[in-house]
């Protein structure tokens, strides 16, 4: 934990894995799951999901043998945001909402809240709007009965401009946003501060705002680079490049997307909360410079989508993410997906 803060992963993984081999030659089954989530958040922060995935698997397994609730709420928690960032939505709802009733079960009312949260904005990912608007009424209720909850009200009102966005409100995005900058300044959060940034440069360019969008993009860029959230970072680039093509400038664009490239080819799950919008933008630069990497990166885009849409059991869920969620139109249009 103290080493984490510094980014020395290497070090910070080594005390944890000595923690788990104590655990284990003293039969301490508790504290093992609990080393483990050490290794869970190392992984995330790393990027290397599919070890996260592994470890909060058997997180999951051990706080089962033992019959801890709470645990078995967090590792499920975790779990489903995992699969959130891997586009699973469909396994990513099924955990938050186990995890949300386990919470809810055991009075943990910060960790309800927060799955409350959670589960707006996977129902805002996957195009599921209405549910959304459920979801965070029960967080606007459950916010209330709680004190000294800055974070977790800051998640929430940065996912309720995320669901306004996705739906076009963009007046509302912009108060939300103001709200979410006031409070992230506060607890002197660079990462929330920049999301909130971000949400501001969407709604300002969809505003057709373009001074206050670049303004805000180009912070959100500053603050991200600062924090070596370069998987971040590159969705305000791609924000700075839809910007130059939507005043006239292709070659503007290009720039930008020259520098989103190398990005998007190491780790296709880039962006702040899905990878589509980045992927989009870079295919439509890369058409109007017409280029003939137009094609290749609209093939993984038309790739993510379908991988995504796979992981959603729901035959109703499914056509709303493919057909209503942000982008994912403007992809079909193309008409290129089989």
């Amino acid at each position: 934990i103290a080493l984490s803060p510094l980014q020395d992963y290497a070090a910070a993984r080594s005390y944890a894995e000595q923690r788990i081999a104590l655990c284990r030659r003293w039969q301490k089954i508790y504290g093992e799951a609990f080393a483990l989530t050490d290794l869970v958040d190392i992984a995330q922060a790393l990027g290397d999901l599919n070890s996260a995935r592994s470890e909060c698997q058997r997180v999951l397994q051990l706080a089962q043998s033992v019959g801890t609730r709470w645990l078995q709420a967090i590792s499920a928690r975790d779990l489903g945001e995992i699969h959130r960032r891997l586009g699973e939505y469909g396994p990513a709802y099924t955990l938050t909402l186990q995890a949300l009733t386990r919470f809810r079960e055991v009075g943990d009312a910060i960790n309800e809240v927060a799955c409350l949260t959670a589960l707006g904005r996977l129902c805002t990912l996957m195009g599921a709007y209405d549910l959304a608007h459920t979801w965070f009424g029960y967080f606007q209720q459950a916010i209330t009965t709680v004190e000294s909850l800055a974070g977790e009200l800051l998640d929430g009102l940065l996912a309720q401009a995320l669901l306004a966005h996705y739906q076009h409100n963009e007046q509302q995005t912009l108060q939300l946003v103001d709200r979410s900058w006031e409070l992230a300044q506060n607890i002197g959060d660079p990462l929330r501060q920049a999301q909130a940034q971000l949400y501001r440069g969407h709604a300002s360019a969809g505003l057709q705002q373009w001074g206050a969008a670049a303004t805000a993009y180009q912070l959100a860029l500053a603050l991200y680079t600062e924090a070596g959230k370069e998987a971040c970072a590159v969705e305000a680039r791609a924000g700075l490049a839809a910007l130059a093509l939507a005043q006239g400038d292709p070659g503007l664009a290009l720039e930008q997307v020259e520098a989103i490239l190398p990005a998007l080819a190491a780790n296709q799950r880039v962006g702040v909360d899905e990878p589509l919008y980045t992927c989009w933008v870079c295919q439509r630069v890369l058409a109007a410079n017409r280029d003939p990497r137009a094609d290749a990166i609209f093939e993984q885009a038309t790739a993510l989508l379908q991988h995504n849409a796979a992981h959603i059991d729901d035959d109703a869920m499914r056509h709303l993410f493919i057909e209503r969620a942000l982008t994912h139109y403007d992809l079909l249009r193309s008409s290129l997906l089989p």
